[in-house]
């Protein structure tokens, strides 16, 4: 489709706008580095993090203006299901659009091992019939990859189906559906017209309420766990990565037209969205589509990716996630890296970045509690002439 192909299309020389949170007035202040450099926001704490799936009608709603639209869904890290029993000292948290990869330094100061019980939780998903294509944001978790001190962990990854909140994973089976046919392809139903099952199990469906007009009506529920031994008086290190499930907005902006919030994309989940993109940001962006169009482009295509990175707590792991996150990280990194050097990359974050490379940014704070998200825009640019 030729709309996806130009969303994938690179920019043109940007530059990075930056914001720091004032620690008294909570005030934004922005600061414009014309550099190959993003800013970056994150924090936090014992890594407690929820995830959210975003409804398609409230994003449609928010978004009228842009062309086209694909709403990013929040995922967090790693959830402790006893908090006190082990210290994060260090924790160290890379984004981009294509990866999310934290590192965690825990440290158990008590006399004798912890075995403490660990998690990942992940986003809910229901049926959607492009849910194979990669630009939904609709399924599992991908490139999923957990590690503890360098070797693989043996998750247990609890599945469930889920309708209207009640688990019915049991009479899905007792249907004659597979855990292929439950958890991923819904019952085969790989178009519109839905499940392609034989009258009996369509039947046995439709009496379950899982089925309307031979859509499925079921969600998945997905959570991965595993138990972790700490030595007394040492520390481990568990390192996560996965594939987020970034967002896309888009619009085309013309020499007549306004650079306002209806012109240009703020955020892939609508406009009431608390996205970063305030006046000095959105000025950042109008200067650079101001001077393609002075160059001479009859048009200039905007492209926004956001991705959404969570550490409140909205999990069935709340309580736990709520102590955690009020603790602060003794030595806490953020790194946010950039497809490209031209790329803009707006968020709020205290503090100042030092700019490792020509792609990437870096904030190091000490002692630091985090804020219950992280969103992060990456702009991009194309002058079409």
């Amino acid at each position: 489709m030729e709309s996806r192909r130009r969303i994938r299309q690179a920019a043109q020389r940007q530059v990075i706008v930056l914001f720091s949170a004032g620690s008294a007035t909570r005030r934004l202040m922005l600061h414009t580095i014309v550099l190959s450099a993003p800013k970056i926001h994150r924090a936090t704490s014992m890594t407690i993090f929820s995830l959210a799936m975003t409804s398609m009608l409230a994003l449609l709603s928010g978004l009228v203006h842009a062309n086209d639209i694909v709403p990013r869904v929040g995922v967090g890290g790693i959830v402790l299901a006893q908090p006190n029993a082990l210290r994060l000292v260090g924790e160290k948290l890379t984004l981009s659009v294509t990866r999310v990869a934290t590192r965690y330094v825990f440290q158990n100061n008590g006399a004798a091992p912890v075995v403490a019980a660990m998690a990942f939780p992940m986003p809910t998903f229901p049926w959607n019939p492009e849910q194979t294509a990669e630009y939904w944001n609709v399924g599992p978790v991908k490139s999923l990859s957990i590690t503890a001190n360098g070797q693989p962990v043996l998750l247990n990854i609890e599945k469930k189906a889920l309708l209207r909140g009640r688990d019915i994973t049991h009479q899905l089976r007792l249907a004659k559906l597979s855990d292929d046919q439950i958890f991923r392809s819904f019952g085969d139903a790989r178009t519109t017209l839905g499940v392609e099952l034989p009258s009996e199990q369509v039947g046995s469906l439709q009496r379950l309420g899982a089925l309307s007009d031979m859509l499925p009506q079921w969600s998945v529920y997905e959570h991965a766990e595993w138990r972790q031994t700490v030595p007394a008086t040492r520390q481990n290190i568990i390192e996560l990565a996965y594939q987020p499930f970034r967002g896309f907005a888009y619009n085309y902006i013309a020499m007549d037209d306004s650079l306002d919030s209806e012109r240009i994309p703020v955020s892939s989940v609508g406009t009431t969205d608390e996205a970063c993109l305030d006046e000095g940001g959105r000025q950042a962006v109008s200067s650079r589509i101001r001077g393609l169009l002075r160059q001479g482009a009859k048009e200039v295509f905007v492209q926004l990716q956001d991705i959404e990175y969570l550490t409140g707590a909205k999990s069935q792991a709340q309580a736990q996630a709520q102590a955690q996150a009020q603790a602060p990280v003794a030595d806490f990194v953020l790194d946010i890296v950039k497809q490209t050097p031209e790329q803009i990359v707006s968020l709020c974050f205290p503090g100042q970045p030092v700019h490792i490379d020509d792609k990437t940014l870096r904030f190091t704070r000490r002692n630091f509690v985090i804020p219950e998200r992280i969103v992060v825009n990456f702009y991009s640019f194309r002058a079409d002439r």
